[in-house]
């Protein structure tokens, strides 16, 4: 009867032993819907490129590989929603500085001037120029894969990169938990640390904006994505967004204005947090804290119907 118990638990332990077993097998496999697309050794081929390295500048400016994935994210309305991101783009590492935004249209509108300072008091009509003409010199230079241009990145592209893509660790900004290691904002931007905030106290502190890739960077190497300046997206304001799909979302509307995200170089701490800070100027706005990066992504098709 003794050998018969021993034997009884042996067996249960063999079997709970198995089960463990199995259990954290299944643990080590990712899930593709959060955080990842199963890379097949292509991930990296578009077109005529074969590897994510072979884009890593365009005129001078710096590229970063991101490859498709998805991520979740909390609406207006506190649902959570997956976005998927299916095909792979390329993001500048910084934010486009004046002196590259002088070599491809001749002029400087910034406000601070400064050659390794982001642009900025640029319209979204006026990023939309710069990467038209951009795309032109980068076809010519045999640069872009097939199918793709230098465009804005749409809001969730912009979000994914921010975030970290694949490679997320899931900070509470761009790269870090703290704003202050990744991040020019109201506090840290002036000639001394201010305590509070409020249009004068930051307008006597001489807060401004500060040279591209002065803090940390973000998981994929991507710079000053909280802080600096605010970066427009392809998008159009469209209220609920990404409602009616989650693969590659791009929200078009002939009301409402574009959007920005990012937070700038005068906000306070609530506006860089990776997935909240968005606003909603009009194409034609310009500002001294609202500038851009561009992206080389899946050419946009936009609808007959909108302007």
């Amino acid at each position: 009867m003794k050998h018969n118990s021993a034997y009884v638990v042996i067996a249960v332990a063999f079997i709970l032993a198995i089960g463990v077993f199995w259990v954290s097998q299944r643990g080590n496999v990712r899930n593709p819907t959060l955080g990842s697309t199963p890379d097949n050794g292509n991930s990296g081929r578009v077109g005529s490129v074969s590897h994510e390295k072979e884009i890593r500048e365009v005129s001078g400016i710096e590229m970063a590989y991101v490859a498709p994935g998805a991520f979740a994210r909390r609406t207006e309305f506190r649902l959570l929603h997956i976005v998927k991101i299916t095909k792979p783009f390329w993001i500048g590492k910084y934010e486009v500085t004046q002196s590259q935004w002088e070599k491809v249209m001749g002029s400087n509108p910034s406000y601070s001037k400064g050659g390794n300072l982001p642009i900025e008091q640029v319209g979204w009509d006026d990023c939309m120029a710069f990467c038209a003409k951009l795309t032109g010199m980068a076809r010519q230079d045999g640069l872009l894969p097939d199918g793709y241009e230098c465009r804005l990145p749409t809001e969730a592209e912009w979000e994914y990169a921010c975030r970290g893509g694949r490679k997320s660790q899931n900070y509470i900004y761009s790269g870090s938990n703290v704003l202050d290691e990744v991040g020019w904002y109201y506090v840290n931007s002036g000639d001394i640390e201010l305590n509070d905030s409020g249009y004068q106290k930051i307008r006597e502190n001489h807060c401004r904006t500060h040279e591209v890739g002065g803090k940390k960077g973000n998981e994929l190497g991507l710079y000053d994505m909280s802080g600096n300046v605010y970066e427009w997206c392809y998008d159009y304001w469209g209220g609920f967004r990404w409602s009616t799909t989650e693969k590659d979302p791009v929200v078009f509307a002939n009301e409402g204005g574009h959007v920005v995200r990012g937070g700038g170089w005068g906000d306070e701490v609530g506006g860089y947090e990776s997935n909240l800070e968005r606003g909603t100027p009009h194409q034609g706005y310009q500002n001294n804290q609202t500038g851009f990066r561009f992206c080389i992504g899946p050419a946009i098709q936009k609808p007959a119907d909108v302007k």
